[in-house]
């Protein structure tokens, strides 16, 4: 699903907390752990998915998540199976006002932020396929 490319995508390298024109969004209110919440997908204009549950979160796990460091680290933790097995994936995350870019290289991917508060965050990632603009919104909470 476009959900679980998306936030594999996502590696950034952090390099300050100011505001950087980002309208709101800075490396101090990004930083933490994120548990998935929602998803919502767009395509041409039209809306594919509704607003509904991320449905990679497993049945009677924790929730899959993603995690920016203060020093520009960032990781996607994926619980699956039954037994809960959490698998992780760390790399970088930088930001520019309000688009985050997470990985680096071919591998990097840029979501851009469309709210950010102490206890949730909204992003966006837009790609292309065959013509048609896909646009995946991610609802995220703050885990303590």
């Amino acid at each position: 699903m476009l959900a679980s490319a998306a936030v594999l995508a996502l590696s950034l390298n952090s390099c300050s907390s100011d505001d950087n024109g980002g309208g709101g969004v800075s490396d101090a209110k990004l930083v933490g752990k994120w548990a998935h919440e929602t998803e919502r997908v767009v395509a041409g204009g039209q809306v594919l998915q509704p607003e509904q549950p991320y449905s990679d979160n497993e049945a009677g796990c924790a929730k899959d998540f993603i995690q920016f460091g203060e020093t520009g680290a960032f990781t996607y933790g994926d619980y699956w199976s039954s037994e809960c097995d959490l698998d992780t994936d760390v790399t970088t995350w930088t930001r520019d006002g309000k688009d985050i870019t997470v990985g680096e290289g071919t591998e990097a991917e840029t979501f851009t932020v469309m709210s950010v508060s102490a206890t949730k965050l909204k992003v966006k990632y837009v790609t292309t396929l065959q013509g048609v603009n896909f646009t995946e919104e991610l609802t995220f909470s703050k885990v303590d």
